[in-house]
């Protein structure tokens, strides 16, 4: 038979586990995403070679590199989002999207670089994607995240994908 004393402790027990969850996960959420944001706000990510960093420091501002350290959350997502706004006022031209170190991702992430590339399509930015493996490459298709970013701005490696950034930002 039903008893709707122990349904009512139930609820009960589950509602405080809510309430008391929720600002822990909001406070990860947020630090994940403070955390992320730091590769992004750097002019020059740590991982670059001697020439890539030359071909950026050449682009004067005009390219944006961001630096994807660990996992790609949404909420970094609407940051970078938030930082091409800032400084495509006259700057930006266009964004290098370097997966190299994202060997899969999960939908969030996919829904995530949608975001990027949708926002920096509305603002003029041309993205270039680099690195990314068959199958984050498989993902972003499946999900049609990546469908705005065209087949001659797509590339294995990071160095052709700034050459090629760094022309279209000269124009």
């Amino acid at each position: 038979m039903f008893d709707l004393r122990n349904l009512r402790g139930d609820l009960l027990g589950g509602i405080t586990t809510g309430i008391i969850a929720l600002p822990l996960a909001l406070a990860f959420v947020k630090r994940l995403a403070d955390a992320q944001m730091e590769g992004f706000r750097g002019e020059t990510p740590a991982a670059l070679e001697a020439q890539e960093k030359a071909l950026l420091d050449a682009s004067g501002g005009r390219v944006l590199l961001p630096d994807f350290v660990g996992p790609l959350s949404f909420s970094a997502a609407s940051d970078l989002v938030h930082l091409m706004r800032e400084r495509a006022r006259g700057e930006v031209r266009a964004v290098v999207l370097d997966l190299t170190r994202k060997p899969f991702m999960d939908a969030s992430a996919v829904r995530a670089v949608e975001t990027i590339v949708g926002e920096a399509e509305a603002q003029g930015i041309e993205v270039f994607l680099a690195g990314a493996s068959e199958e984050v490459s498989r993902l972003l298709r499946e999900m049609q995240a990546d469908r705005e970013i065209e087949a001659d701005h797509r590339f294995a490696q990071r160095l052709p994908a700034l050459q090629a950034a760094l022309t279209v930002a000269g124009r």
